[in-house]
């Protein structure tokens, strides 16, 4: 009876890892369009007010928010270091994808999951098995050859926006680690929903000094709607996310982001026919095959079983 409640939160957890997966890999598309008229901060601001007008009323009421009062010393510390580095995460990635493709960003974005396995390493204990270790070298490799048309620009220096980008996604794929390891602490004192609004507050607060709220006013019609869209997709894959990592161990959440770029990449080609706003990678052969390679090697990151 056991074995088969195990198997069913591990399923739950994998649905809603791979749900989380398809919200995500619609995400930057989306924002790539709105950052035509709006700074990364700003943007960013703005989709923290709306998802905290409708989380933070639920939490509220459901009573979730009460055992984050109660939080001391250093699980309090904890919160505060999510909550920063889910701001710096959505923050730098926006700040990044200005200068690169969705694709693109979503590919440098599959670190994640190597930072998550070293931090569940150390954190947490978890196991670390070989075939892990084969999937970062095929992650790496999948890399190189994914931005095989772009090594002028990445081998430019600094003076590239390219590869400041690629730079600025990559330190934010190091934030969302931390921002996973550390709410994966946190839901043994308080609900997915209740941390979230704790970081959504904070991102609000820490966002103020730098949003300009005029480019707002050069939003469409489209693209209000792209931005409510924006903000139930942001909403719904992090509870979802939440409620993975409830489920499944840290590492093995990071099945969340393996089929992303995958997923971003057929999502951008289908836009780019209706819409000269969104910026796709220019891809022949061997960045399919990076691609590919790409997310293998995250996946067996995230998932590579225990060595005997």
């Amino acid at each position: 009876m056991q074995r088969h409640v195990a198997s069913g939160r591990r399923l739950l957890g994998l649905g809603m890892a791979l749900l989380t997966a398809l919200m995500w890999g619609a995400l930057p598309i989306i924002l790539k369009v709105l950052l035509n008229d709006i700074d990364p901060y700003t943007l960013t601001w703005c989709r923290f007010v709306a998802a905290l007008c409708i989380i933070g009323p639920l939490a509220a009421r459901r009573g979730e928010l009460r055992p984050l009062l109660n939080l001391r010393g250093p699980a309090r510390i904890l919160l505060v270091v999510c909550a920063l580095c889910m701001t710096g995460n959505f923050a730098f990635y926006l700040a990044g994808l200005r200068a690169v493709p969705p694709s693109a960003a979503q590919i440098v974005m599959q670190l994640s999951p190597v930072f998550v396995l070293l931090g569940g390493l150390v954190v947490f204990r978890e196991a670390f098995a070989r075939v892990q270790a084969l999937g970062f070298v095929g992650l790496l490799a999948g890399m190189a050859l994914f931005f095989n048309q772009r090594y002028d620009e990445l081998f430019s220096g600094m003076d590239s926006h390219y590869a400041q980008g690629l730079l600025i996604i990559a330190f934010s794929s190091l934030l969302w680690s931390t921002f996973s390891l550390t709410q994966k602490q946190l839901l043994s004192y308080a609900s997915g929903r209740a941390v979230l609004t704790a970081s959504y507050g904070t991102g609000i607060a820490a966002l103020l000094p730098f949003i300009d709220l005029t480019g707002l006013t050069h939003f469409s019609p489209s693209h209000y709607l792209l931005f409510a869209a924006s903000v139930a997709l942001t909403l719904c894959s992090y509870l979802c996310f939440a409620e993975a990592l409830h489920h499944l161990e840290a590492s093995r959440t990071g099945v969340v982001v393996a089929l992303t770029p995958l997923l971003t990449v057929a999502m951008a080609a289908l836009a780019a026919q209706f819409t000269d706003q969104v910026e796709t990678e220019p891809l022949n052969a061997a960045a399919l095959i990076g691609a590919l390679l790409v997310v293998a090697g995250s996946t067996a990151t995230s998932l590579g079983k225990r060595s005997p």
